[in-house]
Formats: structure tokens, sequence, C-alpha cells
């Protein structure tokens, strides 16, 4: 399985899941870009 395919299925399920999870892989998101870009310094086009 791609690494792509896996993103679009937990967003496919979050979008259509309940409102926690939906929350939940926002937050998630918004702290493995905070990771990518501060801590592992990648560019931000990447994360």
């Amino acid at each position: 399985m791609k690494l792509t395919s896996l993103f679009e299925s937990i967003a496919f399920v979050a979008e259509y899941g309940d409102l926690d999870a939906d929350r939940h892989v926002k937050r998630v998101a918004t702290y493995a870009r905070f990771v990518g870009t501060h801590v592992l310094r990648l560019p931000q086009a990447s994360c």
C-alpha cells in the first residue's frame, strides 16, 4: 500500500466518521507538520 493511499483512507474515515475522529486527525496533522518543519527541518512543502 502506498503511503498516499494510507493517508487518503485516514482522511476518508475522518471526514465521514464521528466529529471526535475528525478533530483528532487534524490535531495529529498539525503536530506532524510542526515536527517535520521545526524538528526535522524538512521543507514546508513536503510536510
